[in-house]
């Protein structure tokens, strides 16, 4: 009696390590499908940087939660200093150097400069280091530097899109203003020259088409101040659309995710479409 109980464990224990095992190369095949259709539907999204980025806060030191141990970072305030947040790290640049520090204060990326007027730009793939009213400027991401130029014309504004494109905003002989934009493989797409204007502030927005909206400041006939909203289109250099506020000075413009536009003015907060229609506004 006790070998028919034996041999009938013994065949159940087989039943479930064969159901175990058919489970585990399910899983294994269902797994490989979700990768595979990750990696083709996504490929341009899934990149070495990427990979790299998510590594690098694997944590194998076995750190305790809670702890009460505390990082400090050492920098030179005395050197005009400058300090942002470019994917949950500091950024810290001076007139010498530069350096990323991630959570743990541990140090990412080191690289020196000789900057008169150090000046950061933060985007979602890259960040800008230049020198304010200068022809240097350089990219960086979260490991090096990916691209630097010394250019023909002052950088005085830098600013990104999403998707990695980014304007510069400069000027040049006979003209009062100039926007550059570059995509993210660094290659001159658009100009926009302007002779009566002067450009305060700028963005991008790299979907499908790119725009750029840029907010200008000119004198009227009164002697009082123009403020343009501007709208571009890649493939053009000739103003897609256009909002004015007379009596008013622009401060800051920006995209929406859904493609409208924020205007901040001295006197007011507007949201535009890129008709240039004012959606909204708030006085103040």
């Amino acid at each position: 009696m006790s070998e028919i109980n034996e041999e009938k464990n013994i065949n159940g224990f087989e039943k479930k390590a064969s159901f175990l095992k058919k489970i585990k190369y399910a899983l294994l095949v269902f797994l490989v499908f979700v990768i595979l259709f990750f990696l083709v539907g996504y490929r341009e999204d899934i990149t070495i940087e990427n990979i790299r980025y998510l590594l690098k806060y694997v944590d194998i030191s076995g750190s305790a939660i809670g702890s009460d141990d505390v990082q400090t970072i050492h920098f030179d305030t005395m050197s005009h200093t400058v300090t942002d947040i470019f994917r949950s790290e500091l950024v810290v640049l001076s007139k010498n150097e530069l350096k990323t520090f991630d959570l743990s204060a541990k140090e990412g990326v080191s690289d020196t400069h000789s900057l008169a007027n150090p000046t950061l730009s933060m985007g979602k793939k890259a960040f800008a280091v230049y020198d304010l009213g200068d022809k240097y400027y350089a990219l960086y991401n979260s490991f090096s530097k990916i691209y630097e130029e010394t250019t023909d014309y002052p950088v005085w504004e830098i600013v990104f899109s999403d998707s990695g494109d980014y304007c510069i905003i400069t000027s040049e002989d006979g003209y009062r203003s100039v926007l550059r934009v570059y995509n993210s493989d660094f290659e001159n797409k658009m100009n926009w020259y302007t002779t009566d204007k002067y450009v305060v502030c700028a963005d991008v927005l790299g979907k499908r088409d790119t725009y750029v909206v840029a907010g200008c400041v000119e004198n009227n006939e009164s002697g009082d101040f123009l403020t343009s909203v501007v709208i571009l289109r890649d493939g053009s250099d000739k103003i897609e659309a256009k909002a004015e506020f007379s009596g008013e000075l622009i401060l800051d413009v920006a995209f929406f995710d859904n493609g409208n536009i924020c205007a901040l003015t001295d006197r007011a907060m507007r949201t535009l479409d890129l008709s240039g229609k004012v959606l909204s506004t708030v006085s103040f």
